[in-house]
């Protein structure tokens, strides 16, 4: 109930955050070593409000093997889908893009690009609660980075033994470490 009330606090703060700053935030981490360094990266389609990784998605495209979400209906269960193109899209589930052909992809991911509404300096992130995510990050061995706004990242959330912590957060004016 707490995390309900928390995310609806924090999406009214991101409502008015500035989109542009996105821009600023992507461009952090394509100066990551550990980006530079990747060949597979899992990219949530953003939507709404959230950090904006159309852009980050079509430049990735140039030189990686890029990965997107695919959701089943009904379940929490959600498995990478390599496209070529972000024409490879169309919207699916939650009203988010998603991939038109759907083969999971079997091979080794090197970093996980994560949604959240509200991420804390120690890591922990709040989401939408449906658990995709951590589910998914159970899962695979990846670095798991998230991408938030400065005003969204914040001193403690709460968390429990399900959730996953990311590695790094990336916001446009600091990069978090986390140990």
């Amino acid at each position: 109930m707490y995390k309900d009330i928390l995310r609806e606090k924090y999406k009214k703060i991101r409502k008015n955050i500035n989109k542009e700053e996105s821009i600023n935030i992507i461009n952090k981490l394509f100066e990551c070593d550990l980006y530079k360094k990747s060949d597979a990266l899992f990219i949530y389609v953003s939507i709404n409000d959230e950090v904006d990784t159309h852009f980050l998605i079509k430049e990735a495209l140039k030189e990686k093997t890029v990965l997107v979400p695919y959701c089943i209906s009904g379940t929490n269960d959600m498995y990478p889908v390599k496209i070529e193109s972000f024409d490879d899209l169309k919207v699916g589930s939650f009203n988010i893009l998603e991939p038109k052909k759907v083969t999971e992809y079997k091979g080794k991911i090197d970093l996980s690009i994560v949604p959240g509404i509200v991420f804390s300096k120690s890591g922990h992130r709040l989401g939408y609660g449906k658990g995709f995510y951590d589910k998914f990050l159970k899962e695979h061995s990846c670095v798991k980075i998230g991408l938030s706004y400065d005003e969204l990242v914040v001193n403690d959330l709460p968390y429990n033994d399900l959730d996953v912590k990311m590695d790094m957060i990336f916001t446009g004016r600091k990069e978090y470490i986390i140990k």
